[in-house]
């Protein structure tokens, strides 16, 4: 039968995985399936959200440009603790707005990527057809919920990372002494792994409020549960998926930066109109590309999750129609 492989006993793959708990290598090939089968529909969906996404980063760095002039990012030490760490702190004060903004920007966009991928991806992976209009009606549906729970996702997470930055940069700006400058520092350690923690376990979310029609405080509750006990794998896959769509968004978007200093030289802040129109371009065509990987890789964890918790395949399965699957 097509769609059916041989591995020991009969494993039925209708759509673009397996019926069976998955392995990275099958989550991304998944996710890549998930793109280049249904290109339409997922380009529609990836396009919007990076174009709106673009739109939020030109005016966050429009009105929030970094102080260039101040920044030292080099690794070199003057043979000072103090110094350095005062050095460290300052250029962290400079870039943390606008860093924190176009992270923020990036989370929400992904949340609002996943929830809009989550619809095909439960169909891809049956098999069946799903257009964009399907996918914008699932995600128009639950539109305020979906927003809110973007909303609450990113501010749980960088609301920890700032709550942790905020009392090393506090003692440093009020010229503290170097002890309790270098102790307050110490709070972005546990600060950021919880940051880390929260996005992990909350990153399920977004696919249980639409499929499941969940609410946001049902749907967050739903992803933790399915997280619990398996946040090292979760973590593991997440991770992997991050870096290969950061080095494709980084090639993507290196032609358009070369352009950006051709035109503006070393020493432009990114707000000049031709850096702004540029950074938009690169940073749009990247997201349309690598949205669909890393919001498709969460739609297959959350269907992995619950096939693994929930036997969802003997589901999928009966959907589908194959007989006696699962006996």
């Amino acid at each position: 039968m097509h769609g059916w492989v041989w591995s020991g006993s009969w494993i039925p793959k209708p759509g673009i995985v397996p019926l069976r708990p998955l392995g990275l290598g099958e989550i991304l090939s998944g996710a890549i399936a998930l793109l280049t089968r249904y290109w339409r529909t997922v380009l529609t969906v990836s396009a919007a959200v990076a174009a709106l996404s673009q739109l939020m980063v030109a005016l966050v760095t429009a009105f929030v440009p970094i102080p260039s002039d101040n920044i030292d990012l080099t690794l070199s030490s003057t043979g000072d603790p103090s110094a350095d760490l005062h050095r460290a702190l300052v250029n962290l004060a400079d870039i943390a707005p606008l860093g924190a903004a176009t992270g923020a920007i990036g989370l929400f966009a992904g949340t609002l990527a996943t929830a809009g991928l989550a619809t095909v991806a439960s169909k891809a992976v049956m098999g069946k057809p799903a257009s964009a209009a399907e996918a914008w009606r699932a995600v128009g549906s639950r539109l305020p919920s979906l927003i809110g729970l973007a909303l609450v996702t990113t501010c749980a997470t960088f609301g920890t990372l700032a709550a942790s930055a905020a009392p090393c940069l506090i003692a440093n700006a009020a010229h503290s002494s170097d002890a309790t400058v270098s102790a307050s520092a110490l709070l972005l350690l546990p600060g950021s792994a919880v940051a880390l923690w929260l996005t992990i376990s909350m990153g399920l979310a977004a696919p249980a409020l639409v499929l499941e029609r969940q609410g946001i405080r049902a749907a967050l509750s739903r992803s933790f549960r399915l997280v619990r006990g398996a946040w090292w794998r979760v973590f593991g896959v997440t991770l992997i998926v991050a870096i290969l769509t950061g080095i494709v968004s980084g090639l993507i978007a290196l032609p358009f930066t070369e352009a950006d200093l051709i035109a503006n030289g070393n020493g432009s802040d990114g707000t000049a109109v031709s850096s702004l129109l540029l950074g938009a371009i690169g940073g749009f065509i990247a997201g349309a590309v690598t949205l669909p990987i890393s919001a498709g890789s969460s739609a297959l964890l959350y269907i992995d999750q619950r096939i693994r918790r929930e036997a969802l395949d003997l589901e999928l399965a009966a959907a589908v129609g194959i007989p006696n699957y699962g006996h």
